[in-house]
């Protein structure tokens, strides 16, 4: 019998973040992020911090909190980098753990079928815009 994915989270809206971006704002321009790359984003308050980053594959863009389902590390080492050496999955660089970069679900690694948490965002004239 085929294991089955767990269910994948709710995507996190920004607006829910203490210090955050409103409903509306534009966080960047799609052109902002090379094809291929990604952009990461800050959020802090004290000692609290939350990362998302935006992977961009052609006129296409995935957004995720920067945290492995794993243990809740970062997924990157190096900064703006989540694609694995061939460029076709994300990659946690602290467990070597593969995610698809459309649905951030995990398909090798130790967090197998868990996914990552996805950001609420959507592209309006070239912005993208926080939902």
């Amino acid at each position: 019998m085929a294991r089955q994915p767990d269910p994948r989270p709710e995507a996190l809206s920004l607006t829910t973040v203490d210090g955050g971006p409103a409903a509306g704002d534009v966080l960047c321009r799609l052109d902002d992020i090379a094809d291929g790359k990604a952009k990461t984003f800050t959020y802090k308050k004290g000692t609290w911090r939350l990362e998302v980053f935006i992977q961009r594959r052609g006129d296409d863009f995935f957004a995720y909190e920067n945290t492995c389902p794993h243990v809740g590390l970062p997924l990157n080492l190096a900064p703006n980098k989540f694609l694995d050496r061939d460029g076709t999955a994300l990659f946690c660089m602290n467990h070597a753990a593969y995610f698809r970069i459309e649905d951030g679900l995990c398909t090798a690694g130790p967090c197998l079928d868990k996914w990552l948490i996805p950001v609420a965002l959507r592209l309006e004239d070239g912005n993208i815009i926080v939902e």
